[in-house]
């Protein structure tokens, strides 16, 4: 449950004939005693919920409960993906799945929420753990496409030093796509990324006018935005 859907999903859900009730995700995050005190019948989950919703459903507990933050991401299984009505999906030619590799954020967009819901520090899973699920991706649904939904892929350089090695060492063929930061980016890194597979990044560069760029928290160095979009371009990055 996002702040923008808040309202549907919880108007879908007081229509849904069910025993047990269960809200979660980034508004339940923000505003969980809120949404609570207002719906006392359900659950709401705030925080990561991996390790509290087994015994949530189990127990059948209604009210507030947080999950915290989890920092050993590598002993989270991977996502059953065969609950998902379309996953993998197909975009530009390619057959694609997400994954998250990475939670968390320490930059202070004054428009971002993600640092109060995933914390500021930046958690990742491991690179073999990373490769396993990939690879099984590739080998069990033929995905040759991955969208990287980390809150900043590039933002460990070395560990994203570390990710290209591995991916080009697997020979899996795979192209990817994630969010980056553009003040963590260079030529090399780009010319890096391409190598192993990155076809498209995501910049979040918001305005062109530096005043701006300054009051939102984003980086305001033009001459280097300019240049990271020509490299981009260059090597063959959309």
């Amino acid at each position: 449950m996002t702040s923008t859907n808040h309202t549907l999903c919880l108007d879908i859900l007081r229509s849904v004939d069910a025993s047990h009730k269960i809200v979660g995700g980034a508004h339940a995050t923000l505003k969980g005693p809120e949404i609570a005190t207002n719906n006392p019948d359900i659950l709401v989950v705030s925080g990561e919920a991996e390790d509290v919703i087994v015994d949530a459903v189990k127990y059948r507990k209604i009210g507030l409960i947080n999950g915290g933050k989890i920092d050993d991401l590598d002993r989270i299984p991977f996502i059953d993906r065969s609950l998902f009505v379309n996953d993998p999906y197909s975009v530009g030619g390619r057959l694609e799945s997400a994954m998250v590799t990475q939670r968390g954020c320490p930059f202070s967009c004054n428009f971002c929420s993600v640092p109060k819901i995933n914390g500021r520090k930046v958690r990742g899973r491991s690179i073999d753990n990373v490769m396993e699920e990939i690879t099984m991706l590739k080998e069990r649904d033929g995905v040759d496409s991955i969208h990287f939904m980390d809150d900043i892929f590039n933002y460990n350089r070395r560990r994203l030093e570390d990710f290209c090695d591995a991916l080009e060492g697997r020979n899996l063929d795979i192209e990817w796509r994630a969010l980056t930061r553009v003040e963590l980016l260079d030529d090399a890194l780009l010319e890096r990324m391409k190598r192993a597979g990155c076809y498209k990044i995501a910049l979040g560069i918001e305005s062109g006018t530096p005043r701006i760029l300054r009051y939102i928290g984003k980086c305001d160095d033009l001459p280097h935005i300019r240049q990271v979009f020509k490299k981009a371009r260059e090597v063959g990055i959309e």
